[in-house]
């Protein structure tokens, strides 16, 4: 496959193998891919609350010592943090982009509004 224009070669990342699998950072040529790959991060930032939850769970069931539980609940608190930073960075741009992206669409997508070409490769 030839390289895409414009774009690093090299810039892709290994998909994930563990929790959230099928998370990877790939070329974010359009907006929707841009959006699926962050709505992938923020699944599997999710997962791992979930994780952390069932680790909170086992640790006061096994009576486990306040610093472990406080250190996972401390863990737990930063990602709730991130997941809500991240999620207004989704939020913002999609407010700002969203009216661009319908302006296209009504002018007839993005054949009438540019090079065809330049899109051809994603």
């Amino acid at each position: 496959m030839p390289p895409r224009r414009q774009i690093p070669s090299g810039t892709a990342a290994i998909a994930s193998r563990g929790p959230g699998g099928g998370v990877a950072t790939r070329h974010t040529a359009t907006h929707g891919d841009w959006l699926s790959n962050m709505n992938a991060v923020r699944g599997a930032l999710a997962k791992i609350r979930q994780y952390q939850d069932g680790m909170l769970a086992g640790l006061t069931a096994a009576n486990a010592s306040a610093s472990q539980i406080r250190d996972v609940q401390a863990w737990s608190d930063h990602l709730r943090v991130t997941l809500g930073l991240i999620g207004d960075w989704v939020d913002q741009t999609e407010s700002r982009l969203r009216p661009l992206i319908s302006a296209v669409d009504r002018a007839g997508g993005v054949n009438e509004v540019a090079d065809p070409g330049y899109h051809a490769d994603y």
